[in-house]
């Protein structure tokens, strides 16, 4: 928990948990196709060893993104792989739920540690009033890089707060989040975003540091060709020299 709180932000969180997952042998895959809908699917997970993947959707908010990534971990780890979206849990299957809601408890736990949650000072007023206000909300989100909503499913677990406080603060934030959703799209096909990203960079971050680094070595360990790099990481060979010197960095641009 302590490296978690010196990230600066969402975004380098993101990435840190990547990297996380790409150490110890878990490939951490983005889609590069911006079309993927969050209702369709906001990650999805493959525990096939020896290469266990995850693959989250880019279209997410940076610390939707982080919780996708651990819930995917723990699908990882029961060797229960499937497609996630979150919103429709209650029509799956009795076991399919169970495991669903397993792996959202699983992640809530991992981002907002139970330990360090309840020696926080806002917890003794919380015991005494039963709800919290935004900005305490906003400020536990930036503490542990989750969001606000797992800030408040820990909460709730708890029993910190009511369902009845959890549910219409949760309504609250989803029509918040599909409002800046739709600005952000429609800021996006004006040609509004800040800078342009090469699409080198991109591709490196779509495929991750532990995909990117595997290709790398396999290509010096001449398993494989320079055609090869280039159709697997999906760069031009030009840019290969870009690519290594970015993979010491991979730092977040999204």
């Amino acid at each position: 928990i302590e490296i978690q709180l010196r990230w600066k932000n969402v975004f380098e969180a993101y990435t840190e948990w990547r990297k996380a997952l790409d150490s110890i042998g878990i490939m951490s895959f983005q889609t590069s196709d911006s079309k993927i809908k969050l209702d369709e699917m906001r990650g999805f997970s493959n525990s096939q060893m020896p290469l266990p993947i995850t693959v989250i959707n880019k279209n997410d908010f940076p610390a939707a993104r982080i919780f996708s990534l651990m819930h995917e971990l723990a699908h990882i780890l029961l060797r229960k792989e499937g497609i996630c979206e979150f919103e429709n849990v209650d029509v799956l299957a009795e076991e399919e739920r169970e495991i669903e809601k397993f792996c959202n408890h699983v992640a809530g736990a991992v981002l907002v540690p139970e330990y360090h949650l309840l020696s926080q000072p806002i917890i003794g007023k919380l015991s005494k009033k039963n709800m919290v206000d935004d900005l305490e909300i906003l400020n536990l989100s930036r503490l542990y890089k989750a969001s606000r909503e797992v800030v408040l499913r820990r909460l709730l677990h708890f029993g910190l707060i009511s369902s009845d406080y959890y549910s219409d603060k949760k309504e609250i934030y989803d029509k918040e989040a599909k409002k800046k959703a739709t600005e952000e799209a429609h800021r996006a096909a004006k040609g509004g975003n800040r800078f342009i990203v090469p699409i080198y960079l991109k591709n490196m971050y779509s495929n991750g540091r532990g995909y990117t680094d595997l290709i790398l070595k396999s290509y010096y360990q001449e398993k494989i060709t320079l055609s090869d790099v280039s159709g697997y990481l999906g760069i031009k060979l030009k840019h290969l020299p870009k690519i290594e010197a970015a993979m010491s960095r991979f730092i977040s641009y999204a």
